[in-house]
């Protein structure tokens, strides 16, 4: 009796196992925290090696810096992470984007977010415009 349930403890434990280590482990998204580097401005998550944030350079206006819109990374553009402004909160949709300023200076790049659409028509600075 006691050989049989030994056999049947052993069985199950087994089984689990294997059933557990076939299970398919999604990939974590690590967390970072927005303004830091290498971290999407959106969504928070932290660029991997080969990730990039999309976004559009707008030519030289004559104003300091150039003009820039940023679009997310992969991640929040799939829809798979939420994306929220950095400076007003408000939660964003995949078609729209922040606006910013960028500067080339000697051996580096400085991005300045100024905002999204709706935080910047709030203090008066723009018109409320979606990419299209």
């Amino acid at each position: 009796m006691a050989f049989l349930a030994a056999i049947f403890v052993y069985l199950r434990f087994s089984f689990s196992t294997r059933a557990n280590a076939r299970a398919v482990q999604l990939p974590v998204i690590p967390e970072g925290r927005r303004g830091d580097a290498r971290t999407c401005p959106l969504c928070a998550a932290r660029l991997e090696n080969g990730d990039t944030v999309k976004s559009k350079i707008f030519p030289p206006s004559g104003r300091s810096g150039r003009l820039l819109h940023i679009l997310g990374c992969k991640r929040c553009l799939d829809g798979e992470r939420g994306r929220l402004c950095p400076l007003c909160g408000t939660e964003l949709a995949s078609e729209d984007y922040l606006v910013a300023r960028i500067w080339r200076l000697q051996d580096e790049t400085r991005v300045q977010v100024q905002g999204c659409a709706n935080c910047l028509v709030g203090r008066g600075r723009a018109k409320a415009t979606r990419l299209r």
